[in-house]
């Protein structure tokens, strides 16, 4: 008798729950909040909607935000309060303290302000023409404006702005460490459509030093706009400045919060699925909460963990392996001495060490309670069993 042939890859079987989810939270494809959930935030912020344009929106309304490039929804934005320390920064013509100021050579560029269609659909975009000739973007010698900001703390800087190719093949942005002349670019990609270039310092900036943040190399001509010099290792939202004045964000606090919360969560038993995008590597992903007593999914420095307190004394961290640049899926499991986790397909990291939750009250999303530790990305989806899923569906759940 012959034998089968195959031929490709063959599947191996994977292990999916027979349960109906307790609720399955799809924000990435709906682009809204379910009813239960509760969300505010003081103030204005900004999102990327799905054709590449920046909204904003007013107090207590939830962001979900886009791929910029793809137009992709990453889900509910979740970011705490935030600072943008570049002056003008929808101005690059005005000379005055803080401001922009031209810095190449002598050359002096050609900078028109409110002559394009900004990424938030007004004209405020700038026209910037470069006087440089020979400018290739490979060395720190062709700048068409400079700002200046001191740090204030020994932190990286990370440096944002729109840029849009005109007549340019390319566009380069510089950050220069004042105390030890280190300098850190990056360059737009050669398209015609508006783009978000960004870098982030090398090294923390030397604290209380005066340190010079440049667009160069623009080997032609470019719309620029929505300049943000932040002091963190990772680019957030958009926020206006208006002449020389910083711009800021509120904390987004959003959360599952209901009279039938412990009926809806179980304190002994359960299963939290999460997707989101990670920017940070830092901050909860989700976390039943009521103070001190909590379970939570947390994406710290690298690699994921469970942190767990029970009456305010810390049960330990179980470490399952290191996040992704961009999407992660994650897993968490509950019930007494067995505790589990599992992040992109990992097997999963098993803690018998771990009592029932006292009495919580909420789920939060993206930080836990007493505001603290925000994700500083986006949530794509959440789902949440009320039975504790075995190991091997972990593994499956987060493939």
């Amino acid at each position: 008798a012959k034998g089968i042939s195959v031929h490709g890859e063959v599947a191996a079987s994977q292990d999916y729950p027979n349960y109906r989810p307790e609720f399955d939270f799809n924000f990435a494809a709906v682009k809204k909040l379910d009813p239960r959930m509760t969300f505010t935030r003081t103030g204005e912020a900004s999102y990327h909607d799905g054709i590449g344009s920046v909204k904003f929106v007013s107090d207590n309304v939830p962001r979900f935000d886009h791929d910029i490039v793809t137009g992709e929804c990453k889900g509910l934005l979740v970011e705490p309060a935030g600072t943008n320390y570049s002056y003008y920064s929808r101005r690059f013509d005005v000379i005055a303290s803080g401001s922009w100021v031209p810095q190449n050579g002598g050359a002096t560029p050609t900078i028109t302000a409110n002559t394009h269609t900004a990424p938030d659909g007004t004209s405020s975009g700038a026209y910037m023409a470069d006087t440089i000739t020979g400018a290739t973007g490979t060395a720190f010698n062709g700048n068409v404006v400079q700002q200046q900001h001191t740090a204030g703390a020994n932190v990286k800087h990370t440096f944002s702005l729109y840029i849009k190719l005109l007549t340019a093949t390319q566009a380069t942005i510089y950050i220069r460490d004042g105390g030890t002349g280190s300098v850190s670019s990056t360059s737009a990609v050669n398209t015609k459509d508006w783009q978000r270039v960004v870098v982030t310092s090398s090294a923390n900036l030397t604290n209380s030093t005066v340190h010079s943040f440049y667009i160069g190399n623009t080997n032609g001509t470019i719309a620029v706009w929505g300049s943000q010099i932040e002091r963190s290792s990772y680019v957030s939202s958009y926020m206006k400045t208006e002449a020389g004045a910083n711009g800021t964000r509120v904390a987004d606090f959003p959360r599952l919060e209901t009279e039938d919360f412990t009926d809806m969560i179980s304190q002994e038993t359960g299963t939290l699925i999460a997707e989101f995008d990670n920017q940070s590597n830092d901050g909860y992903v989700l976390s039943i909460d009521n103070g001190a007593p909590k379970i939570g999914m947390v994406n710290s420095d690298g690699y994921q963990l469970a942190g767990k307190q029970d009456n305010g004394s810390s049960l330990g961290t179980t470490d399952n392996g290191t996040v992704l640049d961009g999407t992660n899926k994650f897993a968490l499991a509950y019930e007494v001495d067995n505790a589990a986790i599992s992040i992109n397909g990992n097997t999963a990291t098993v803690d018998t060490n771990f009592n029932p939750l006292p009495t919580t009250t909420r789920l939060w999303f993206g930080l836990r309670e007493g505001q603290y530790d925000h994700l500083g990305g986006a949530i794509s989806r959440v789902i949440y069993y009320r039975q504790r899923l075995s190991n091997s569906q972990l593994k499956t759940l987060t493939s």
